[in-house]
């Protein structure tokens, strides 16, 4: 995006337009914050006080047991309230943007070339960016002194006994792999993306994947997200359309949720972690599926390095930002009332995940 004006500093006027506009976006996280966090937590409190029969903090700390023994209310809280909040998050950002949401459920301008870029970007990246965040948090774990006492807990860690019906394993799976990277794509690098490209592609694809990972409110998920929310949010502008980031969030998520069923159905229901690491060896097609998924990722690592030395070497840019769209960005976005609440309320969800 080019202008040519003869002064590229908003007035007066524009920036107080300018932080309203980031506020309005605001409103998409916002309201996924409220129905996620707010109303999940205050109808949790108020059903575990109903269920202890008293609201003091014996009686709720009585009442959340029940719930979490429970695998159909354990489900409603845990998957129930974030559809809600993914939900009302959509709703609000159609709302809000206009954004012509079905004009971006398309194939045109999708090829497989860009699919093919966009599946080893993925994967390379999302390996990278889960590597780096290990690294990061044995650092912090080792200079807070901390190291020791996640060693004891991870060898303390034994899987749960607990049976679930059939049919709430599938809508858990449903959700996590299907609805729930739909919806994600809908408000992420459809409703938020399109709101905060307004002053340039760089900021949108930035910004929303920065907000992509911390609505994960944990720190093991956010760097991996984050990263793995650029590349799809530069696919969703440059195709064009939803559909190559759809397909590979289901793709990501299914990988794992497939990865996860099966080293619970290989092994015993309560054995330690190195129980636990002996049944996966011993598990013929863990270990095919395991070696399967390194050599992908590996695979995929080797591409996007080949891919990247192309690129810049050919003199390409991903973007060319203009002085007048960099005036009209950061700035704003993070003076705006909306957006202190959002990332102030996340990054501290996100960073008090940390074992310290």
């Amino acid at each position: 995006m080019t202008q040519t004006i003869n002064n590229i500093y908003p007035t007066p006027e524009e920036r107080h337009s300018l932080r309203r506009h980031y506020a309005k976006a605001g409103l998409i996280i916002l309201a996924f914050i409220i129905i996620f966090h707010g109303l999940n937590y205050l109808v949790l409190h108020i059903s575990a006080g109903i269920i202890g029969g008293s609201f003091d903090k014996a009686a709720i700390k009585a009442g959340k047991a029940v719930i979490n023994a429970d695998p159909v209310m354990r489900t409603i809280y845990g998957y129930g309230m974030p559809l809600a909040g993914d939900i009302a998050a959509f709703g609000v950002g159609l709302l809000v943007t206009k954004c012509p949401i079905s004009k971006k459920i398309t194939l045109k301008g999708f090829n497989g070339k860009d699919f093919g870029v966009c599946f080893v970007m993925t994967f390379s990246l999302s390996t990278a960016a889960a590597l780096i965040s290990q690294i990061i948090l044995s650092i912090i774990m080792f200079l807070s002194g901390k190291s020791s006492d996640v060693a004891d807990t991870v060898t303390s860690i034994t899987l749960s006994p607990e049976v679930t019906p059939l049919w709430i394993n599938v809508i858990i799976e449903l959700y996590a792999c299907i609805i729930g990277p739909i919806f994600e794509e809908l408000i992420f690098r459809g409703v938020l993306l399109e709101a905060l490209r307004k002053y340039g592609n760089a900021f949108g694809i930035i910004a929303s994947s920065i907000m992509f990972g911390l609505a994960h409110a944990n720190y093991i998920q956010f760097i991996p997200a984050m990263i793995i929310g650029m590349v799809w949010a530069y696919t969703a502008v440059k195709t064009g359309s939803l559909i190559p980031s759809i397909i590979l969030h289901i793709i990501n998520n299914t990988v794992a949720s497939l990865l996860m069923a099966m080293i619970e159905f290989a092994s015993p229901k309560g054995e330690d972690i190195f129980d636990l690491a002996q049944s996966m060896l011993n598990s013929v097609p863990i270990v095919v599926a395991v070696m399967l998924n390194m050599a992908v990722r590996v695979g995929c690592v080797i591409a996007s390095i080949i891919i990247i030395v192309r690129f810049y070497s050919s003199g390409k840019r991903l973007f060319t930002p203009s002085e007048y769209c960099q005036k009209r960005t950061w700035r704003y976005f993070l003076t705006s009332f909306v957006w202190i609440i959002c990332i102030s309320y996340l990054g501290y969800r996100t960073f008090t995940s940390l074992p310290l």
